[in-house]
């Protein structure tokens, strides 16, 4: 396995980005950013308007 590979799992990395944590721990399970989790909070679904037809 890879070094970023092991990282990310080890919870170092952001599962979503591969950007560091801020606490810089290895929990040992992957973690999301708080970034991460702000977009998906934030993130809105298309409306009719945006989706192709």
């Amino acid at each position: 396995m890879g070094e970023l590979a092991e990282m990310t799992i080890n919870g170092l990395l952001c599962q979503e980005c591969g950007g560091y944590l801020e606490d810089f721990e290895e929990p040992g399970y992957p973690r999301t950013c708080e970034d991460c989790l702000a977009y998906e909070k934030n993130k809105k679904r298309p409306t009719k308007d945006c989706t192709p037809s």
